[in-house]
């Protein structure tokens, strides 16, 4: 139950409002599938006037975090939010206890305002302003807020720390730190100061002398380190209580000539099924998960849902030129063909300016245009070329066993526009129908014959490995170890990521990686792989003349310890699968080197990692290279 000292009522703003799930403010827009905007208070001339609102729980609690979502619709971003405020707490209504107080607070835009205490037993929760905050455009003063979340559990801060796969030796490479705080969604610490000091596994690096530093409220902190011992290394930091340690990356005697960078590229916003909005899927994945690119890829259309509208598109396209900042962070238009007898399909664009259009499947028309629809692949395609745009198609949730249907049929193939898979997302891993060991198992079950290992071996597709989280319940790069009660489907299972090997961080470059298959999969964790046959990269085709034995090697490097690396083969001759080789190193950092003795005819090569839990994670983590195709000469 939701109580306040006054409330606006309408349908999109209430009390009950409040507390719906809908952490965005938005326009009554017909066209929305959420038209609720939160709560907000009676209008005041002054600022200085009282208001408060009031959450009454389920029963008492050990609570430690409010979370305060601010209004997010356009013009009034912000707006509402008190300046000087205090969040307290109560068994009874009558006794309160102040957990967190404020003055002149910064107006916060659009981004979750997150306030940890320690944890305290409550009934109710309440925020009560008493300096309120100008609304331009109204001419009032105002209490406002989208949503309330209130959290419990231990807080468990956590750092997260990325940067560069490859340095050379004696150059410097720039890592990025944000400090979360890991009670209900993984959010950043918004105002973290700490001494922090850092250390390597090179013990010729230059680091940064121990100092007290303040880890900003966009992007983190930037660190600056040399290195100097070729091999693969971490960087770790630590405040003294709290520690993390890089990925793996590798120090180069030479200059290196590409690097691996990862993202998400498939998520949700409230433009179709999610009710997360635009701005903060963005704004997660560049700023909180550290992604090094991303994608929003809402759907072109849902039996039971809104279309995707032209105006929404124009401001997908402008999202992602406002986010992309090469060098940094790369944001690629994208959406989702949406066809439940076919399969379904993220279409991206890579043109640099953005050109591209929305081809939705013939039963659910976009753009409010009735008679427009591709209700295939191959119409589909046919619209994609046309249009002259450099354009991938990536297949996901490929055998996914469910009553709206929606697992690929592989009878359709375009070897220069669909040359990528999505092996891994929520959904859990497509890799195989044979219900294994393997983590990861989809809980729904799978359609027989359509998984990848059957679009590779039986149809002969060509395909890279990619994996990314299909979030819609959390953001795009979530750093939440799982997705909980209500998860997208009743899964559990948490982000996906796409690793692209590419020259640069640009939409370019990471074109090109995709396009050649240069990309591998992981759960989630940034796990360091690399992985050749004869010295051709992941991705690649090449010929030979028998008698030949193929030379595959694999180098890995964990965020936790690696307790099985495997070389997995499809041997045209028998048109079998089989596991050539399974190590199990039980160590972080390792190698190994495969001779094919056996080899007799074409061949599909590729390694499965498998490691412990890593670091924000409740489950194994796992690693896929792409194919390499060795193909016997006639």
């Amino acid at each position: 139950m939701v109580e306040a000292s006054s409330s606006l009522e309408t349908s999109m703003w209430s009390r009950a409002n409040l507390v719906d799930g809908v952490t965005y403010s938005a326009v009554a827009h017909p066209d929305l599938f959420y038209p609720l905007a939160g709560w907000n208070s009676d209008p005041h001339d002054e600022e200085d006037h009282t208001e408060w609102v009031r959450v009454e729980l389920a029963g008492v609690f050990w609570v430690n975090r409010v979370d305060l979502y601010p209004r997010t619709d356009d013009g009034f971003s912000g707006a509402g939010f008190p300046v000087d405020f205090e969040i307290r707490v109560s068994l009874d209504k009558v006794n309160w206890t102040p957990v967190a107080v404020f003055t002149d607070y910064v107006a916060p835009g659009l981004e979750t305002q997150p306030f940890a205490f320690a944890a305290i037993e409550a009934r109710y929760v309440e925020v009560v302003g008493t300096k309120l905050r100008f609304v331009d455009g109204s001419g009032v003063f105002r209490m406002t807020f989208a949503e309330l979340d209130v959290c419990s559990g231990p807080v468990v801060p956590a750092f997260h720390l990325v940067g560069p796969t490859y340095i050379q030796a004696g150059e410097s490479g720039v890592f990025r730190l944000v400090r979360l705080n890991n009670s209900g969604p993984v959010l950043r610490d918004r105002a973290y100061t700490g001494d922090i000091s850092f250390a390597s596994t090179d013990p010729e690096a230059d680091l940064p002398p121990l100092s007290t530093v303040g880890i900003d409220d966009r992007g983190g902190l930037e660190v600056t380190s040399t290195f100097h011992t070729p091999g693969l290394h971490t960087l770790t930091v630590s405040d003294g209580t709290v520690e993390a340690t890089s990925p793996v990356f590798r120090v180069t005697v030479e200059p290196p000539e590409s690097k691996i960078y990862f993202g998400d590229i498939h998520a949700h916003t409230s433009f179709s099924d999610s009710h997360i909005p635009l701005h903060a899927q963005y704004d997660y994945a560049r700023n909180t998960a550290l992604n090094d690119f991303a994608s929003v890829t809402d759907h072109d259309s849902l039996p039971y849902w809104n279309p995707l509208l032209s105006w929404q598109w124009v401001k997908l396209k402008s999202y992602v030129d406002q986010e992309t900042e090469p060098g940094r962070f790369v944001a690629i238009l994208g959406y989702e063909w949406t066809n439940h007898a076919l399969g379904h399909k993220n279409v991206y664009y890579f043109g640099a300016d953005n050109e591209g259009e929305v081809f939705g499947n013939e039963a659910n028309p976009v753009y409010d245009d009735p008679v427009a629809g591709y209700s295939d692949p191959e119409k589909l395609w046919d619209a994609l070329v046309e249009q002259g745009v450099p354009v991938l198609t990536v297949p996901h949730h490929v055998a996914r066993n469910h009553s709206a249907g929606s697992s690929t049929d592989w009878s359709y193939a375009n070897p220069e526009l669909q040359r990528l898979v999505e092996v891994y997302s929520v959904h859990g891993s497509f890799e195989t129908c044979q219900e294994t060991a393997l983590p990861y198992f989809p809980l729904l079950g799978v359609y027989p014959g359509r998984c990848v290992q059957d679009a590779l071996g039986t149809f002969g597709h060509r395909l890279g490995f990619v994996a990314s989280s299909d979030h819609h319940l959390r953001h795009m790069g979530s750093l939440s170890a799982i997705y909980g009660p209500g998860g997208h489907s009743g899964l559990n299972w948490g982000t996906g990521l796409a690793a692209i090997v590419a020259e640069d961080l640009t939409r370019d470059s990471l074109y090109a990686g995709l396009l050649g298959r240069r990309t591998y999969a992981t759960t989630g964790e940034r796990i360091f792989l690399e992985f050749d046959v004869d010295r051709h990269p992941m991705g690649s085709e090449l010929t030979v003349n028998l008698p030949h034995s193929p030379t595959i090697e694999l180098t890995f490097g964990g965020t936790a310890d690696v307790s099985t690396a495997e070389i997995i083969k499809y041997d045209t001759s028998t048109s079998r699968w089989t596991t050539e080789l399974s190590h199990a190193p039980q160590t972080r950092i390792g190698d190994l080197t495969f001779v094919d003795e056996n080899f007799t005819d074409s061949a599909i090569y590729y390694a499965r990692i498998i490691q412990d839990r890593g670091p924000l994670h409740q489950e194994p983590e796992m690693a896929w290279s792409s194919p390499v195709w060795v193909d016997v000469a006639p």
